[in-house]
């Protein structure tokens, strides 16, 4: 009997102590900013890992076209690691450009298009079949900024 109290006490000493380290891990959103101190850029994803061995929080984070993994330990803040992540975002190139031009139409085609490197842009020349447009696309943001209709004469 007192073999089954004693394993009983062990139980119930082990469960509470991991409730309690459970309510003092830190806030995600201050895993967060701890994380963000680290590399300065925009949080894509994050996983709590709060019942492994190290509980911590693990966020990708991008910055200057590159991303990063930062894991925060989740009971006292401190970094455990930094480091370029496996997934990065493909390059944007012409062929992207292109794409995203045409996909402002239903049917179109490109006859032409330049990248401007002072701007940072690449500029499209569109015809829908009736009428023909330039699209200017920002390189780094990925996103069309403007669309003008050309005259046809």
């Amino acid at each position: 009997m007192k073999n089954i109290v004693k394993k009983i006490s062990f139980f119930l000493f082990l469960v509470l102590l991991t409730a309690c380290s459970k309510s003092e891990m830190m806030a995600l959103e201050d895993a967060q900013t701890k994380a963000l101190e680290q590399i300065n850029g925009d949080v894509l994803s994050f996983q709590e890992n709060l019942d492994d061995q190290t509980p911590h929080y693990l966020f990708t984070i991008t910055q200057d076209g590159k991303n990063y993994d930062v894991k925060v330990d989740a009971s006292d803040g401190s970094i455990i690691s930094k480091d370029l992540s496996d997934i990065q975002e493909e390059e944007f190139d012409e062929d992207s450009a292109r794409d995203l031009a045409l996909e402002q139409f239903d049917q179109a085609t490109i006859s032409d298009i330049t990248y401007q490197e002072e701007e940072g842009t690449y500029s499209a020349i569109v015809s829908d079949g009736v009428n023909y447009y330039e699209v200017t696309i920002d390189k780094e943001s990925k996103e069309v900024t403007e669309i003008k209709q050309k005259s046809t004469e």
